[in-house]
């Protein structure tokens, strides 16, 4: 055998003892992979998403809020709600600004909507 065809089966051997080590620490798991992190969400303090995670809003579900929204970067992919709280999961789907609007059903004191409105500033960052 030349020394050329024995480098050329010799790099042969190497790149299939790879493949079949790539392959068996993590291609043959069916393991899941981890979900994305979730950041929570505050009113009133701007926050940051990466593209791809998650942000969690969570309000008191006896004030039945109603959640408007300026912007696209966000997009709404669970809603869960028990005896106490309601909690909206929001996937950061494309780079930007996006604001969440949470408005209760019932006014605050004196009929004050604003005052009882709360406001979620979201950047989504690549």
């Amino acid at each position: 055998m030349t020394r050329r065809r024995a480098a050329v089966s010799a790099v042969g051997i190497v790149i299939v003892a790879l493949a079949g080590w790539v392959t068996e620490t993590r291609l043959d798991r069916w393991d899941p992979l981890p979900p994305p992190p979730v950041t929570e969400l505050q009113p009133e303090r701007p926050a940051t998403v990466h593209l791809g995670y998650l942000a969690a809003v969570r309000v008191d579900s006896n004030l039945h809020y109603t959640v408007g929204s300026a912007g696209e970067s966000l997009t709404l992919v669970k809603q869960t709600t028990d005896a106490r709280t309601t909690v909206y999961v929001y996937r950061a789907s494309a780079p930007g600004n996006e604001t969440l609007v949470l408005t209760p059903r019932d006014p605050g004191p004196d009929g004050c909507i604003s005052c009882v409105t709360k406001h979620y500033f979201v950047t989504v960052a690549k």
